[in-house]
């Protein structure tokens, strides 16, 4: 249990190669999985460039894919979709149903 009142977050960012997907989603899973953790976190967002969004999908699939409970969170809102209230309807879903 955290002894700071307010959570603080992170940025991750380097160059291609060097397992921050894979350190990323074991950190998230841990987190959906820590039992004091997942009382407070129902959703994470992760926001990646298009040309990523669905490898990361397939990450989770690959790395996750005996744990049902952690794949059926897993969100991944369609980089095509143009229009700003297609996006804001989106993201709302994902607010709500994670």
């Amino acid at each position: 249990e955290t002894k700071l009142k307010t959570p603080y977050g992170c940025v991750l960012a380097h160059s291609m190669g060097l397992g921050k997907s894979l350190t990323c989603i074991a950190y998230l899973v841990s987190l959906l999985r820590h039992p004091v953790a997942k009382r407070s976190i129902k959703t994470i967002l992760v926001v990646a460039p298009a040309n990523v969004v669905r490898n990361w999908q397939d990450e989770f699939e690959k790395w996750c894919k005996t744990d049902r409970r952690i794949l059926d969170r897993v969100r991944v809102v369609d980089t095509k979709i143009s229009s700003k209230a297609e996006r804001v309807r989106e993201l709302d879903e994902w607010k709500k149903h994670g």
